[in-house]
């Protein structure tokens, strides 16, 4: 699969830093990193209102951009940065106009950082 075009989106809000470590791991082991387009990080925490919740969610950001130093530092000097955008939740504990990305749904982000959700791909005007 040609990783290049699609863009990881993470949230799990009841992670731990282990099993943050252990994804990140396996994702990094399979080269996931130095392919995708783009990375976008939710909530992971389930409290994230909380001082606790907002102590955990800054930890694990900072966790996994420690983790990710080496992959960012070669990817800037080949040319092809990863950008990272954090957003606050894709849909948990959200009950209206749920940003919920369904399976074999399609994203697209702005430069102005605003997401795009949509069920089928937008058709290219034949040239």
């Amino acid at each position: 699969m040609n990783w290049r075009k699609h863009i990881l989106f993470i949230e799990d809000l009841e992670i731990d830093l282990e099993d943050l470590h252990r994804l990140l791991a396996a994702l990094r082991r399979h080269r996931i990193f130095k392919k995708i387009r783009g990375l976008v990080i939710g909530s992971l925490s389930k409290d994230r209102h909380t001082a606790r919740g907002k102590n955990f969610q800054k930890r694990a950001l900072l966790f996994l951009k420690i983790y990710l130093a080496e992959v960012l530092k070669r990817r800037q000097k080949l040319g092809y940065p990863l950008p990272i955008l954090l957003v606050p939740n894709f849909g948990h504990n959200i009950t209206r106009n749920m940003p919920v990305i369904p399976i074999g749904g399609h994203v697209s982000i702005a430069k102005s950082k605003t997401l795009t959700f949509q069920l089928s791909k937008k058709k290219e005007a034949a040239g």
